[in-house]
């Protein structure tokens, strides 16, 4: 498997890497030349942002099933422009390698930063979806994945029973949209503060390209 671009944090490294990726950053975007793969350029970063994508509610008792390949470019990529990115989540579980979805959030003091951890635990009560969540004084990194999932079956083994084995999910989508969504509001009151890694377009690559791989167009 490929290994992460320079600097990019493993779930399992969480927020060391992920602040000093941080700090290593600015609020300016810079493109390198890697593929056709990244979003256009634009001078300021919020413009090349895509629009999140909308996310019905899974009820809690409903068997939760992977990400399609068909996901990912609807429901993926808008949170990658946003500087989500892939994290590994420990070993390989029966030779599918689990995944999860990552982001480091800063703001100006502490005391924002508390604020935005309360206002997020309420939203894993709500959505009944606790994702892994570090606080360092202004830095919260956040990090989900489904724990309970089952890795959808092609139509030629459609007899066979569903594999459970944690990954990513609509539950996570929807939860990191969330999360997302409240730290625009940190943003618009002035409580939280934007900062690009310098390799946020190679690691937006690098994720796209290891989920492609790991939720291929077809199953069988």
């Amino acid at each position: 498997m490929d290994e992460l671009p320079s600097g990019a944090c493993q779930a399992a490294a969480t927020l060391d890497d992920a602040i000093t990726r941080s700090k290593s950053g600015s609020n300016e975007y810079h493109r390198p030349s890697l593929s056709n793969d990244i979003i256009p350029d634009s001078p300021d970063v919020q413009k090349f942002v895509l629009e999140l994508p909308e996310v019905a509610r899974i009820p809690t008792k409903k068997r939760t099933f992977h990400l399609d390949h068909e996901d990912l470019e609807t429901h993926v990529r808008p949170l990658l422009s946003c500087h989500w990115h892939v994290g590994r989540i420990g070993n390989v579980v029966d030779d599918l390698q689990v995944f999860s979805l990552n982001k480091l959030f800063s703001f100006k003091n502490f005391r924002s930063a508390v604020e935005f951890f309360d206002a997020l635990a309420a939203i894993q009560d709500e959505e009944e979806h606790h994702a892994r969540v570090t606080v360092d004084y202004a830095h919260v990194y956040v990090s989900t994945h489904t724990h309970v999932a089952y890795q959808r079956i092609s139509d030629a083994d459609s007899d066979a029973k569903p594999i459970k084995v944690p990954g990513l999910t609509a539950r996570d989508i929807r939860f990191a949209v969330k999360v997302e969504k409240l730290h625009e509001g940190f943003l618009d009151d002035g409580r939280a503060v934007t900062k690009v890694p310098v390799d946020a377009a190679s690691l937006q690559v690098w994720s796209m390209g290891q989920l492609r791989r790991r939720y291929p167009t077809s199953h069988g």
